[in-house]
């Protein structure tokens, strides 16, 4: 079967080219699509492309900065605040 191969999104046109992953928000769709370039000796011979929910993305990262904050020990606090003002 030799189906046509659809137009390449944003995000895989920019995985190919730069050889990295990339997310790009879906316009109009609350969903990230994330292009994963498979390269081998610096060609691309694949790519892995994925949709995920904006909503549970955002969550989880959320959930995870939470718990790395807090790691930094109470002394650190103030100072990271302070120096990122």
């Amino acid at each position: 079967m030799n189906a046509p191969w659809p137009p390449p999104t944003k995000a895989i046109d920019f995985a190919h080219e730069t050889k990295t992953p990339q997310v790009v928000k879906v316009p109009d769709q609350p969903l990230y699509e994330i292009a994963i370039p498979l390269a081998v000796r610096g060609e691309v011979v694949g790519l892995v492309d994925m949709l995920v929910s904006r909503e549970r993305s955002n969550s989880a990262i959320r959930r995870e900065m939470e718990r790395c904050a807090s790691l930094i020990p109470p002394s650190l606090r103030t100072t990271a605040s302070a120096a990122s003002r």
